[in-house]
């Protein structure tokens, strides 16, 4: 992945913990950028706080799940 521009696809995120370690993990390994698009964004907890601070540039979710406006402004 060294120099790529990867891209994480999941069906479901919660609390985003995996998701966000996955990124870490890609970016650790020298991956360009990291973005996510995942079907259901549930997003509870602490998540939107944890991949905003993450590795992840940028995150895309599918409307599935109503979002609040905290989470569509992100």
């Amino acid at each position: 992945v060294s120099g790529r521009d990867c891209i994480l696809f999941d069906d479901i995120v919660d609390s985003a913990g995996t998701l966000c370690n996955a990124a870490e993990a890609l970016k650790k390994a020298g991956a360009s950028s990291v973005a996510a698009y995942v079907t259901h964004g549930v997003l509870s907890g602490k998540a939107i706080e944890r991949v905003s601070k993450s590795a992840l540039s940028s995150l895309v979710i599918c409307d599935t799940i109503p979002l609040t406006n905290i989470a569509k402004s992100t």
